[in-house]
């Protein structure tokens, strides 16, 4: 999925506020016409004989974002909300936002860092099935028609400043009727060049 040439531009608009020391305040508004790419088994999951790939035609996409984010003192945190909606049915909804709160500490304050963290993440597909429906193709390709919460407690150890080593325990509810919680736990390490 993607949009390309000059015919059809991608407008951005950003703004950021950054006048105290280790906060940044801001927020974007994206629009662009996507042309979309999806092969017969996905909109027809009974042609699994057929793998061709068929054009849909461009629908307007806009995607919202407003975040803030503080680090400073050994405090990290970040609050972000973004919804995402389109003027027609792509995979039955026409719209999708989210929200995110993350929060932690530095407990060692030297070079080195080590820092506890809690995530909470919101996921809802609700508005947009509301306004479009619940349709056969959505079905099709099992989406979360409710909303989906996230609850992450993790570990990040940085030995240098590029470098971090993580550990995180994530729980995932959906207010779906009779869903059940499903609960991961893992480890990373990431380089930054």
């Amino acid at each position: 999925m993607g949009g390309y040439n000059f015919n059809n531009p991608t407008y951005i608009f950003r703004f950021d506020y950054v006048g105290f020391k280790g906060l940044n305040v801001g927020g974007s508004y994206t629009k662009n016409n996507v042309y979309n790419y999806v092969t017969l088994k996905t909109v027809a999951p009974k042609n699994k004989d057929k793998d061709s790939l068929i054009f849909k035609p461009a629908f307007a996409l806009s995607i919202t974002d407003l975040h803030a984010s503080y680090n400073d003192y050994n405090i990290t945190a970040k609050v972000q909300y973004a919804s995402v909606s389109h003027d027609e049915k792509v995979l039955g909804f026409k719209s999708q936002d989210g929200f995110l709160f993350e929060a932690g500490y530095d407990l060692l304050s030297e070079e080195d860092a080590l820092i506890p963290f809690y995530r909470y993440e919101i996921i809802s597909n609700k508005a947009g099935f509301e306004k479009s429906g619940n349709s056969k193709e959505a079905n099709d390709l099992v989406i979360d028609k409710a909303t989906i919460n996230y609850h992450t407690f993790g570990l990040n150890y940085k030995p240098l400043s590029q470098v971090v080593i993580k550990a995180e325990y994530q729980s995932k509810k959906s207010e779906l009727k009779d869903a059940d919680a499903i609960t991961t736990l893992s480890f990373a390490v990431g380089y930054m060049f």
